[in-house]
C-alpha cells in the first residue's frame, strides 16, 4: 500500500485503489483502516488474499501487513479452504480450483473482527474472434492493435475487465485499469485494446467476466485516479467495497478467456 498522499495511494495493481480520505489539515485525524484484496478466478491457482492496515502518511512504512489473519473461501457445494500464510500480509490457496456459475464466499478474521463478501462467478466471456489492424496515430501511437469481437446476451448486461501483456510484461499503470460492459449491444460488440504492438511482439489478452459489484468498484477507482481536483470532479473518496464492515479493498471473482498471439510479417 502506498503512503497516503493528497491523491491517495494504490498498490499491487490498485491494492486496491484505497486511500485514506483527508479530513481537516493534511495528515490530521489519521485512523488505520483494514485493507483486504482477494482474487479468485477460473485460472489455475494460486489464489491470493492480501491483508494489511493503512500506514500513517507521514511515516516510513508503505503499509502495515497483518500476519495473523485467518482467510477462508467457500462455495455453495460445501467446499471450504483456508488460505495459508506466505509472507508479510500475503495468504495463498494452492490446492483448489473454482468454476463459473457458482457462488463464492470470503471470510477474513482480523483481530477478532470478521469481514465477509459473497460473489457469483459469471460465465466465461465468449471471444468470437479477433483482428490485428495497423493504425496510424491511434491511442498509443502508430502500430498494430488487437480488436476483439465479443459475443453478448440479449437480455443480460455482462461486465468485463481486460488485462494486456506485451512480451510477458503486464500493462500495470494507473491508466491500465480497463473495465467496460456490453450494454446497448445486440449479440456482439467489438473492443479494441488501447496498446500499439510491433512485428515480433508477443501479446496476451485476458478478458475477465466480472460482477456488477466489481465493475462499479473499478469504475469508481478509475474516476479517482483521473481526479485532478477540478470542481467538476467527484470528491476524493474510497470506492465502495463489496466486503462488509467498510474495509478498503475488494473480493474479485472472475471467469477468464484469453488470447495469445505473436505478431509476424504474415499479418501485413
Amino acid at each position: 500500500m502506498k503512503k497516503q498522499l493528497i491523491f491517495g495511494y494504490l498498490t499491487i495493481l490498485f491494492l486496491s485503489g484505497c486511500y485514506e480520505p483527508l479530513k481537516g489539515d493534511l495528515f490530521d485525524e489519521y485512523l488505520k483502516s483494514v485493507v483486504i484484496e482477494a482474487k479468485i478466478s477460473s485460472q489455475e491457482p494460486p489464489y491470493l488474499v492480501y491483508v494489511s492496515f493503512t500506514a500513517p502518511p507521514d511515516g516510513v512504512l508503505d503499509f502495515i501487513p497483518v500476519n495473523d489473519a485467518t482467510a477462508t473461501i467457500s462455495n455453495d457445494l460445501g467446499e471450504k479452504v483456508t488460505a495459508e500464510f506466505v509472507e508479510a500480509g500475503k495468504y495463498s490457496i494452492t490446492d483448489w480450483t473454482v468454476q463459473p456459475s457458482n457462488w463464492y464466499h470470503l471470510r477474513v478474521n482480523v483481530e477478532g473482527k470478521v469481514y465477509i463478501a459473497d460473489e457469483w462467478m459469471p460465465p466465461f466471456p465468449i471471444i468470437d474472434s479477433f483482428q490485428i489492424n495497423y493504425r496510424l496515430n491511434f491511442v498509443d501511437g502508430s502500430g498494430y492493435y488487437f480488436k476483439l469481437f465479443i459475443k453478448t446476451k440479449v437480455d443480460t448486461i455482462q461486465y468485463y475487465r481486460a488485462e494486456v501483456w506485451k512480451d510477458g510484461s503486464l500493462y500495470n499503470g494507473y491508466s491500465d485499469l480497463l473495465v467496460f460492459d456490453d450494454s446497448y449491444t445486440n449479440g456482439q460488440f467489438a473492443w479494441t485494446a488501447p496498446y500499439a504492438f510491433a512485428i515480433g511482439d508477443s501479446a496476451t489478452i485476458k478478458l475477465h467476466g466480472i460482477t456488477e459489484n466489481m465493475y462499479k468498484y473499478y469504475y469508481g477507482l478509475n474516476r479517482q485516479t483521473t481526479n485532478n481536483f477540478s470542481n467538476i470532479q467527484p470528491p476524493l473518496l474510497n470506492p465502495s467495497s463489496n466486503i462488509n464492515k467498510n474495509p478498503m479493498g475488494y473480493f474479485q471473482v472472475s471467469s477468464v478467456s484469453r488470447i495469445d498471439s505473436v505478431l509476424t510479417n504474415k499479418i501485413q
